[in-house]
């Protein structure tokens, strides 16, 4: 709760003490002393058990009770949420660093530590790529192309 509203609850329950009659504070004041006698004497009775009559409190001060009361719940939840907030962040890193290093695992790595030199030890030797091989493969590739062009028009040409 903040405190301009606290304040203006006060401020409120100042001017509204001001406006009522002196004569109606005395016969409240005096009847919240006697209530409170009669409870006092009603405790030494019970012998330290809690009695069941509750004070009648200025409809201000419940009010305040209250705000105060919503605000503790409002602030214990965002609490809460803050926490469930950390933990799902947590996890996330914890998913994020475990994808990577799996990854890492499945490139084969590029480092330069002996782990990754072991790895690249297993995958054995790739072979040189040279113009002529570049060039072979290019050929290769268009004559492939040419034959699908040469099927897809001879089909073309039975379907008629």
């Amino acid at each position: 709760m903040s405190s301009k509203l606290l304040k203006k609850l006060l401020q409120q329950a100042s001017d509204f003490d001001t406006v009522s009659d002196k004569t109606d504070a005395d016969k409240a004041k005096k009847s919240k002393e006697a209530a409170s006698k009669k409870k006092a004497d009603k405790r030494t009775l019970s012998l330290g058990k809690e009695s069941s009559e509750e004070v009648e409190e200025d409809p201000i001060q419940k009010q305040i009770k209250s705000m105060i009361q919503f605000d503790r719940t409002i602030a214990r939840y965002s609490r809460y949420e803050d926490s469930v907030m950390k933990k799902r962040q947590r996890e996330e890193q914890r998913e994020a660093k475990s994808r990577k290093k799996l990854q890492s695992l499945a490139d084969g790595g590029v480092g330069n530590s002996r782990s990754s030199s072991s790895r690249n030890a297993l995958l054995g030797s790739e072979p040189t790529l040279t113009k002529n091989k570049i060039v072979q493969e290019k050929e290769a590739k268009n004559l492939r192309d040419i034959a699908k062009m040469l099927q897809k028009r001879k089909k073309s040409r039975q379907s008629r």
